[in-house]
C-alpha cells in the first residue's frame, strides 16, 4: 500500500481573535465555498448573504477569511460594542 499524501497546512500570518469573537457574537458567519475556479468567501448575518467575487487558491483562503473578520470588525465592531 502507498502512503497517503500530506496536504500542506495553510500559512496564516495574521489572526485577530478579538475581531473573530466580535463577529461570532454579532451573528456573522464567514466561511469558504468552492467555486468552479477556486474558493470564494461567503458572509452571512441573519437572513443576509453575500459572496465575494474574488477567487482564492486553497493556500490563501484561510488568511483571507481572517482578513475578512478584521475588515468587518474595523468597519463595525471597533466603533460599536454589543451589550
Amino acid at each position: 500500500m502507498g502512503r497517503a499524501l500530506k496536504k500542506a497546512s495553510p500559512k496564516i500570518k495574521h489572526m485577530n481573535y478579538k475581531a473573530q469573537l466580535w463577529c461570532f457574537k454579532n451573528g456573522y458567519r464567514v466561511f469558504p465555498i468552492l467555486g468552479n475556479k477556486g474558493y470564494q468567501i461567503r458572509i452571512e448575518r441573519g437572513g443576509n448573504k453575500f459572496v465575494a467575487t474574488t477567487i482564492y487558491k486553497e493556500a490563501d483562503i484561510w488568511q483571507e477569511i481572517w482578513n475578512t473578520y478584521q475588515t468587518i470588525y474595523d468597519k463595525n465592531g471597533s466603533k460599536k460594542r454589543k451589550e
